[in-house]
């Protein structure tokens, strides 16, 4: 990768959105705007400026464009079904999933534009954040699973170009080495449950989805491990660990019967 290219300036942005449409492809950014999701915007409170980045998940944009791309190899069947890809005002839904489509047909075909994209959209959130006197927070795998930890860029990780933000995901892919700037939750899923317990037994954290209506209390303890409610904020950096992240399932994980969905509530 050119150098010249992942240097540009945050004024070179309009060149490097210029670059995107001569290759046909067009989206408004990578990263969402810090307020357009209603949980990550949460973060706000915490004082946290955070951004995420949303691709078409799984093998989604593989069948669409009828490539062999995936960016979550190790999403189960229920996972995939359940998908966040599906959670949003549905007026917004076709351009939503539009948009994940173009970022991940960027991902795998134009690999130099959108690292020097994403770096360009990372500098201007840090920069907002400090000057808003906040911690800064990306989430690159907010419908993916991407090792992005080792994907490197003109020799260097974003964890290493960037060692004062905070980079935060979830992922299935379970015993993860990470740099002290990623913070990864491991998710249950139908079929990794040995898994998780072994994460928790090693002091790293498993999120985990209970069929908990929206307003209601989670339970206190899950396989004999300490609950902690994961919708107050999506900022899991600030979590103890060893604890289980609880959240309620949202979209299509309503009324999931293959075990994804934990069933703890009583009507």
């Amino acid at each position: 990768m050119q150098a010249s290219i992942i240097n540009q300036p945050i004024s070179n942005y309009a060149e490097l959105k210029r670059q995107r449409q001569a290759a046909n492809i067009n989206f408004g950014t990578l990263l969402g705007d810090e307020n357009s999701n209603p949980k990550i915007k949460k973060n706000q409170k915490q004082g946290v400026l955070s951004k995420g980045m949303n691709f078409a998940p799984s093998d989604s944009a593989g069948k669409y464009y009828g490539k062999p791309w995936n960016v979550c190899p190790s999403a189960s069947p229920a996972c995939i079904d359940a998908c966040l890809h599906t959670a949003g005002n549905p007026a917004y839904m076709e351009g939503k999933i539009r948009a994940r489509l173009e970022r991940t047909k960027m991902f795998f075909t134009e690999r130099d534009l959108f690292c020097a994209t994403l770096v360009n959209e990372i500098r201007k959130t840090k920069r907002k954040a400090d000057s808003l006197g906040m911690q800064c927070g990306i989430r690159l795998n907010a419908t993916s699973d991407i090792r992005w930890e080792s994907l490197k860029i003109d020799g260097q990780t974003l964890m290493e170009m960037f060692p004062d933000i905070e980079f935060y995901d979830y992922t299935a892919e379970p015993n993860r080495k990470t740099p002290s700037n990623l913070h990864l939750t491991f998710s249950l899923k139908e079929n990794n449950l040995h898994l998780a317990l072994d994460e928790l037994k090693s002091r790293r954290n498993v999120a985990v989805v209970f069929d908990t209506p929206k307003g209601k209390p989670l339970p206190e303890t899950w396989k004999g491990f300490k609950v902690i409610d994961g919708d107050v904020h999506d900022f899991r950096p600030l979590d103890p660990e060893g604890v289980v992240v609880g959240l309620r399932a949202k979209g299509d994980a309503i009324g999931d019967t293959t075990g994804f969905v934990q069933k703890v509530w009583e009507v």
